[in-house]
C-alpha cells in the first residue's frame, strides 16, 4: 500500500481558550494518494505444434497473471496541538502558564502573568507579607501577621506606646537616671533631666550657682 500527500488544504484554527488548559487545536485536511498493487489474471494466447491445420499451428490460450497498480485519493483529516499564547509546553499535549516574574513564597502561576499567592502573601509575584489584623499607622507589615512598630510603639498592631520607663525601636530600657525621663517615640536616647542634674543621661549634677533642668 502506497501513500504520497497530494496537497495540504488551509488550516480552521480554533482560538485559545480564555481560560483552563492553554492548549489551542487546529483542524488540517490533507488529500492523499493512495494507491494499491493487485493481481490480475488474463488469457494469453499462444500458438501450438503440430496441428492439423491448414498452416499446421493451432491457437491456444492460458491463463496468465500479472500486477497493477491502482490509485485513488483519499481525505485524511488531522488535529495540530499547540500552546497559546503565555503558556509553554511541558510535554504532550500540556501547556502550563507562564509569569514573567516568577511567583515568590510558595504562589503559583496559574493564568499567563498571575500568580496565585498562599494566604500570607499578596502583590503581582507574592513578594507583599499579609497581617492579620491589619498593622496600625505607627507600624508596617515585614512578615506574615508580623507588624514592625515605630519608636515608641508596641503591640500586635502598633497601636500601644511602650510603657513608661522605656523607648525607642522595641520599647528598649531608659538609660536616663536620677529621676529623668526618656522621649519613648525617640530613636534614641533623649532624657528629660529633673532639676539639678544635666548631661545627655542627667547623671551630672548641676554645679556652682546652677539649677533646675
Amino acid at each position: 500500500l502506497l501513500a504520497s500527500i497530494f496537497f495540504l488544504e488551509p488550516a480552521r484554527s480554533q482560538s485559545c481558550p480564555s481560560a483552563g488548559s492553554g492548549v489551542s487545536s487546529t483542524q488540517t485536511s490533507q488529500k492523499v494518494q493512495v494507491c494499491k498493487t493487485v493481481t490480475v489474471t488474463y488469457a494469453q494466447k499462444y500458438y501450438k505444434k503440430p496441428c492439423w491445420s491448414w498452416d499446421f499451428k493451432c491457437t491456444q490460450y492460458r491463463t496468465m497473471m500479472r500486477t497493477e497498480t491502482a490509485c485513488t485519493y483519499m481525505t485524511k483529516y488531522m488535529t495540530v496541538y499547540s500552546c497559546c499564547t503565555g503558556y509553554k509546553e511541558q510535554g504532550t499535549r500540556t501547556c502550563n502558564p507562564t509569569c514573567s516574574s516568577a511567583c515568590t513564597n510558595g504562589g503559583t502561576c496559574t493564568a499567563p502573568d498571575t500568580c496565585t499567592c498562599t494566604s500570607s502573601w499578596t502583590g503581582a509575584s507574592c513578594q507583599t507579607p499579609r497581617c492579620s489584623p491589619v498593622c496600625g499607622s505607627k507600624g508596617s507589615c515585614t512578615a506574615p501577621n508580623v507588624c514592625s512598630c515605630q519608636a515608641g510603639y508596641t503591640g500586635s498592631t502598633c497601636a500601644a506606646l511602650c510603657r513608661d520607663g522605656m523607648y525607642g525601636v522595641g520599647c528598649k530600657t531608659c538609660p536616663c537616671q536620677n529621676g529623668a525621663t526618656c522621649a519613648k517615640t525617640s530613636a534614641t536616647v533623649a532624657c528629660t533631666c529633673t532639676a539639678g542634674w544635666y548631661d545627655q543621661l542627667c547623671d551630672k549634677p548641676c554645679g556652682g550657682n546652677t539649677y533646675g533642668q
